[in-house]
This record gives structure tokens, sequence and C-alpha cells, in this order.
């Protein structure tokens, strides 16, 4: 079942991501992660109301929303992504042997990452004090709630996105096992938001490459990816929405304000960022600016609120 109900989640976000028939891999890749995490937000807050984020629950919603997305998909005429762009970056990236050793030494890492993301029990205070808790008592009611007599405030006055991405994967796996998996595979998103965003500022495919590595590297950036914070799933939001800004499409503007709409459901710090976004609009297509507010309300009020 716990296979199940991740590989659900995931074939629907790819399907929702191909049926936008977006340009790239990059921006398709990105869609796709931001679909994933509307999916997993979007499904524990419909079933709460009715204490319905069990096994079966998210079963029957998971099952629902792949027959309406691959339906769309079929629809639109099965459209398929190109991987012109991402033969060309290996191809590139394979004939600078420094480049090339350095990517790998960061694959390592990553696979480590992954590695103590699986296995090692959550141990800093952040996590065990607040974000696993109110997941934890979340799932023992059957859904988000407030929670009576918490210890502290954060568990019920946080946003809380994040944890309901940790609370599917609680209930998925029947465990806390997964606990990590929102800040590794936000990290994943930021890096390819990363390179896709270096891209698009005129950086060749080895630049970028080495661009989205070097970040892996940074201390903060590598050590939250095992925790239950949600930094990462913040910050991999505002990255998201600037990649699909310097992309400069109309659907990829409706996903930036949508990115930056789930944004405010993880954290309220996202919103320092938005100076610097606008400022993306203003100097790219000032018309985008009514698409990326228009994606930003709706997923808000879909997701985010």
């Amino acid at each position: 079942m716990t296979a199940l109900l991740i590989v659900l989640a995931v074939a629907t976000s790819v399907l929702a991501a191909l049926s936008l028939g977006l340009p790239s891999l990059v921006s398709t890749l990105l869609a796709g992660y931001l679909a994933f995490v509307a999916n997993l937000a979007l499904v524990t807050w419909a079933l709460s109301p009715f204490d319905a984020v069990t096994r079966n629950g998210l079963l029957g919603a998971e099952v629902i929303l792949l027959a309406a997305t691959g339906a769309t998909w079929w629809l639109r005429g099965k459209p398929v992504v190109s991987l012109a762009d991402a033969r060309a970056a290996l191809r590139a990236v394979a004939c600078d042997p420094v480049t090339l050793a350095f990517l790998g030494l960061v694959c390592a890492a990553l696979a480590y990452e992954l590695v103590l993301a699986l296995v090692v029990p959550a141990n800093n205070w952040d996590s065990l004090t607040y974000h696993l808790s109110r997941a934890a008592a979340w799932k023992q009611a059957g859904g988000v709630h407030w929670i009576a007599n918490a210890p502290t405030a954060r568990m019920n006055e946080f946003q809380p996105l994040a944890e309901q991405e940790i609370l599917f994967f609680f209930v998925a796996a029947g465990s806390g096992a997964l606990y990590a998996l929102p800040q590794y595979l936000a990290e994943l998103a930021v890096l390819v938001a990363v390179y896709g965003a270096s891209r698009r500022l005129g950086f060749d495919q080895r630049a970028a490459a080495c661009s989205a590595a070097l970040l892996a590297t940074f201390g903060a950036f590598a050590l939250q990816s095992t925790t239950a914070q949600n930094d990462l799933v913040a910050a991999a939001l505002p990255v998201i929405a600037a990649c699909f800004l310097l992309g400069g499409g109309p659907v990829e503007a409706v996903l930036a304000g949508a990115a930056l709409g789930v944004g405010l459901g993880v954290k309220l710090t996202t919103v320092l960022t938005w100076p610097v976004l606008a400022w993306l609009v203003w100097i790219g297509c000032r018309r985008a600016a009514l698409r990326v507010i228009a994606g930003g309300v709706a997923a808000f009020l879909a997701v985010g609120v």
C-alpha cells in the first residue's frame, strides 16, 4: 500500500505536468514537483473534515485524481517532453572530466543524504518539538485539525503545508520512516530550478550544472535535506517561480504564480522573495503579471489557504 499510494501521487503529478505541454524537460520536472506538493496538500486538506486521512481515504482520492489527470493528458493528445536538451547537457558535461568528477561527487553526496533520510531517526530540536509532533497528532486524528492542549503554539499557528506532506507519508508508510522525503525532494527541486534559471540567464550547460552542484554542497542546504523541517520546501517554491518567470511563456507565468501561492501555505517568509520576483516580471514581460497574479490567487485558494 505504501508504494502504491506514492506511485499514484507521482503518476498523477507526472501526467498533470505533461498535460501542460511545456517546452523543456526542466519546466516539466518543476511543474511535476509543484503538482506533487499541491496533490499531497490538497488530498490531506480535503479529507480532513471527514477524518478520512487514512490509507483507504488517500487511495480513493489518488485514484480519482489520477483518472482526472489521465483523461486530461489523453484529451490533450498525450503530449510528451523532448529530451534533446537533456542529451545535449549530458554531452557537454561528459566532455569535461573535471566537471564530470565534481558532479559525480555531488551525486554521491545526494545518494548518501537519501540513505540518511530513510534510515536515521529524526534527531534535531525543531523537527521533534514541532514539525513531526503536529503531523503525528493529525495522523492520530485522521486529518488536519486544531490540536488541543498543544505544548507549543507553533503546532497550531504556523503554516501547515510542509507538515501535510509529512502527514501523507506517515499515513502511506504506516510509520515515520519517510518523514524526511518532503525536504529531500525539495532539495532536488531547488537544484533543477537553479540549473534551469542559470540556463535561461544565458549560461552554458556546464556552468549551469556546476552552479546547481555547488549549491548542493552548502552545509545548511545539505543538512536540512535529512530533517522534518520546512525550510527547503519553502525555499523551493520561490526558486521554481523564478525559473518559470525567466522562461517567459504564458503557462510558465501562471505556474510561477501558483508556486508563490502554494509557498504561502508553507512559510510566510517566502513573501520576502516577492520583490525580486516582481523585478523579474518587470524586466521580462510585464503582461505576464496578470497571469502570475491569477496563478497565485488560484493556488492559494485551492491549496495554500
